[in-house]
């Protein structure tokens, strides 16, 4: 069975943070997220939320991202982002996909198939 692992990277003024989980049973049966490895640096190209020098603001979350790669085990290819600050947009995507099962409760595959959905219909801003 494929490993569901999750990878969330916060970057801040001051440090950059990522956290790396992977779902597993609990004692009862219900899948809870158990960190498996992390990552930090400090953070530079940043100032009061804005980035003001990208090179370095990549930088930094490259290292903390090899960091918690090596504390985990797991090669990280998606990640959710957190950015706080004056100035950051963001992009809403809505879809709707049929739910695949005749009584109507929603599996692995309706969720991957709606995400997936949701990322084609993206706005192009870029």
């Amino acid at each position: 069975m494929a490993r569901k692992i999750s990878v969330g990277i916060g970057i801040g003024t001051y440090q950059v943070k990522v956290v790396v989980t992977e779902n597993v049973k609990n004692d009862s049966g219900e899948y809870v997220p158990q960190i498996i490895g992390t990552g930090a640096s400090e953070s530079r190209g940043l100032r009061h939320g804005y980035i003001i020098n990208t090179n370095d603001a990549i930088k930094c979350v490259r290292q903390a991202v090899i960091q918690a790669e090596k504390s985990s085990g797991v090669k990280i290819k998606k990640a959710y982002i957190a950015v706080g600050g004056i100035g950051v947009s963001s992009i809403i995507s809505k879809s709707t996909v049929p739910v695949s099962r005749a009584d109507q409760e929603v599996t692995e595959f309706d969720i991957k198939n709606a995400s997936s959905t949701a990322e084609n219909d993206l706005p192009k801003v870029f």
